[in-house]
């Protein structure tokens, strides 16, 4: 048996529902918000890139990815922030 809630923010809608256990999990952007973990969608709004941009950065292992399941994949902010300034390459007088 599960029981339902939803509450709206200024983020958005957010569902949160508890279950038999009485454990409570919220499922929306505040969810990933409090745990640190970013959906590709966001990452790719913080970035000013596309999700295909976000896919490339990815295959190519210049950001981390925390592979939930083979389709579901979640983004730390500070990980990636890391990961983009060890290849950030800082020019010196072009000519």
């Amino acid at each position: 048996m599960q029981a339902y809630g939803i509450s709206r923010s200024s983020s958005g809608l957010t569902v949160s529902y508890m279950n038999a256990r009485k454990h409570t999990h919220m499922i929306g952007r505040e969810a990933a918000d409090s745990e640190g973990l970013l959906t590709k969608d966001d990452i790719a709004k913080r970035l000013k890139l596309t999700r295909r941009g976000i896919e490339c950065l990815v295959a190519r292992r210049l950001i981390p990815v925390i592979r939930i399941s083979r389709r579901c994949v979640r983004f730390s902010w500070e990980a990636v922030q890391a990961a983009l300034a060890r290849v950030e390459v800082k020019e010196i007088g072009r000519r």
